[in-house]
């Protein structure tokens, strides 16, 4: 029964895609009820396919290749290829090396997987349905893949967007060459992993996430380095227990991450000139780790909740690190420590090592844990503490030239200690409160 399905569906699109020819544009359409079904679609020209399928088991493949832009000027936006799915362990593929088309994928069930493959020189689009690839999911356990391929300096694909409405779903985006590409994924739900690549100019990435136990990955690079590539990537988590990473390779990036949720985690990483990572968290439980490898670097974190970690790692020049608390309870895994001989090089919440570095942190709240590290040369180092500011700690290193170290402190029970070495050193403690204690070295 399958064999005969499949060749009668062959058949019918063999005999469209020589009407098709006649008129230089063609159009196929297959719709099949029932398991274990098999539609291919296989075009060359000007295209418009759609397969639809309800049913258990079934595959869907479309293939379109060549031009693909119509005769008919300002209606190019109606050729493209389509799928829909309704049931359980069916694929959706959509292939077209060379287009100008959109495809779009949806799929209706478990355990679904949809692809798509497009390679294009197209030079500008304006949404999804001109010149995107979009993929629907409602259901858990599916799998959405899209790639696309163009030409460095040309604009490409413009949209890349996959939606997905369920728990334990798969995303994975790659995208290599072209400009002005926007790379989108959207999850609604529990357990969902997903990966976005892209490797072009002045494209962003962008990721919401509704759910909790979910890990996502970006990353971004520009392998062509004579000219500039701008980047951004952002990422949106509403919910607990969530993994996120972002990595920079390239120029004049920027990486932005918002929280709402306990228990999160969160890493970035950027390597180039110009680089920018951000931080915003208004819950409790957090990890946030950023790693700048590059030059003119700003690195901030705002912490609006409880018992959050904060880790900051700038190696360049002219940096700057800042981190915002409002809270209690907060800081790095540092051991506090009762006297400035037992200052440890680890457990840090901002390490800098490099040239005219600034690292700043702001308090307001009891029990946190701060310090500030600097191996390098005019280096200025600031922590801030006020509010109930009780129990906290703050420490602060410099191991470099024409350093100057503040601590201010309103509250009690508190500990500030500041040790530098080198020379030109500056270093200032303000506390105001009962049972604080006070420490300088310099060497």
């Amino acid at each position: 029964m399958f064999k005969k399905v499949f060749a009668l569906t062959v058949s019918l699109v063999f005999l469209l895609s020589l009407s098709g020819m006649a008129l230089d544009e063609n159009e196929a359409k297959i719709t099949q009820s029932g398991n274990t079904n098999e539609a291919r679609i296989e075009q060359v020209g000007h295209n418009k396919a759609a397969i639809s399928q309800k049913g258990n088991s079934n595959g869907a493949y479309i293939s379109q290749d060549g031009n693909n832009f119509p005769s008919i000027p300002g209606c190019w936006y109606y050729l493209g290829a389509y799928i829909e799915q309704e049931g359980n362990f069916n694929e959706a593929s959509i292939l077209m090396p060379t287009s100008y088309n959109a495809t779009r994928i949806q799929q209706k069930g478990n355990r679904n997987i949809a692809s798509q493959v497009l390679g294009s020189s197209q030079h500008k689009s304006t949404d999804w349905n001109r010149l995107g690839l979009h993929i629907k999911q409602f259901g858990n356990s599916n799998t959405a893949f899209q790639k696309t391929i163009s030409h460095f300096g040309c604009y490409g694909i413009q949209d890349m967007f996959v939606q997905q409405v369920g728990d334990n779903n798969y995303v994975k985006q790659f995208s290599k060459g072209g400009m002005q590409c926007l790379m989108e994924a959207y999850q609604i739900g529990d357990g969902n992993t997903s990966t976005q690549y892209q490797d072009a100019r002045w494209s962003d990435l962008h990721l919401k996430i509704v759910g909790n136990n979910n890990i996502t990955d970006q990353y971004q690079e520009y392998t062509d380095y004579g000219k500039s590539g701008d980047h951004d990537a952002y990422v949106d988590i509403n919910g607990d227990w969530n993994e996120v990473k972002q990595y920079q390779l390239g120029e004049y990036d920027s990486a932005d991450v918002d929280i709402k949720g306990d228990k999160n985690s969160v890493g970035q990483h950027q390597e180039g000139d110009s680089n920018e990572a951000k931080v915003d968290i208004g819950s409790n439980i957090n990890s946030v780790g950023q790693e700048q490898l590059g030059d003119l670097n700003v690195a901030e974190v705002d912490i609006d909740g409880n018992k959050n970690s904060v880790d900051q790692k700038q190696l360049g020049d002219s940096n700057v690190a800042g981190v915002d608390i409002k809270g209690n309870s907060n800081g790095s895994d540092c051991t506090t420590c009762n006297s400035c001989y037992k200052f440890k090089t680890y457990g840090y919440t901002q390490y800098q090592e490099g040239n005219s570095n600034e690292a700043y942190i702001d308090v307001i709240g009891s029990d946190n844990n701060t310090s500030q590290w600097q191996y390098g040369d005019s280096n200025y180092a600031d922590i801030d503490i006020c509010g109930p500011g009780n129990n906290n700690t703050a420490k602060q290193i410099q191991l470099g030239s024409n350093n100057s170290a503040t601590i201010d402190i309103l509250g009690s029970n508190n500990l500030a200690c500041i040790y530098q070495e080198g020379s030109n050193l500056r270093a200032t403690i303000f506390q105001k409160g009962n049972h604080n204690f006070a420490c300088i070295i310099q060497r």
